[in-house]
């Protein structure tokens, strides 16, 4: 951002509160929304038809090419954005540029699609990181939007059930087999107490195979937990979308 830009944002950060700026392109919001309402009408938005499964757009009602040709171990699943666009930029800034702003927005949106889907959790779990990358980022991004989601769903925060004991290596450009192999094993339980005989609610910033938000599912429900669904902020349509 050169010189005019910051001077820009610092205008109108005093002229409006920031909570009346569109997080996206800065513009004003009006009547309460998240965003403005250019963002609004242009965000790529979850749309039916849904996997009744996952919460993956599909072409055809029915679960999609992944629920379809296995049985997950999560119950259900929703998601807010398609993993393209503003969504897509939102969760790389979020992710990889220190814009940890951006999480309690994302998380409000995920929280109110929760509610409006009718699952109704106990608690919310977030996707870990591994030790190593939460030191070098400096945040747990899944963390973070559980934290916004929970609060705005008044559930309690559960973010010490899980560990990670393996710094996987990134997904990006894997296969759904070369994703479920890099999954195995990688997560622990480290203070599972709290789950048994609850309904959890998982949360991560983005699916695209799964494969993650399985493997911590099964760890739930070895922990005891009776149902797990799973709540992103963004569903990538292709498997090698990121």
């Amino acid at each position: 951002m050169g010189a005019v830009g910051a001077w820009r944002d610092r205008l109108l950060a005093w002229l409006y509160p920031e909570d009346a700026l569109c997080p996206l392109c800065r513009a004003e919001r009006i009547d309460g929304t998240w965003l403005c309402q250019w963002c609004m009408d242009t965000f790529p938005w979850v749309c039916m038809p849904l996997c009744p499964v996952c919460g993956r757009p599909v072409e055809a009602a029915g679960p999609c090419l992944d629920c379809g040709r296995t049985e997950r171990i999560f119950d259900r699943g929703v998601g807010v954005a398609v993993y393209r666009g503003e969504a897509k930029a939102a969760i790389r800034a979020l992710k990889y540029n220190g814009a940890r702003w951006h999480a309690s927005w994302m998380g409000e949106m995920m929280g109110e699609r929760l509610r409006l889907s009718g699952m109704r959790p106990e608690g919310v779990v977030p996707v870990p990181l591994h030790p190593h990358r939460r030191k070098t980022r400096g945040y747990n991004q899944a963390g973070l939007l559980a934290k916004h989601a929970a609060r705005y769903l008044g559930l309690p925060l559960w973010a010490d059930v899980l560990t990670r004991t393996v710094n996987t290596p990134t997904q990006t450009r894997l296969s759904r087999e070369e994703r479920l192999g890099n999954m195995h094993d990688a997560f622990g339980l480290r203070s599972p107490g709290g789950v048994a005989g609850r309904e959890v609610l998982l949360v991560d910033d983005i699916m695209t195979t799964g494969a993650t938000l399985e493997a911590c599912a099964s760890y739930l429900k070895k922990a005891g937990a009776v149902r797990v669904d799973t709540a992103v902020f963004a569903i990538s349509t292709r498997n090698l979308d990121i």
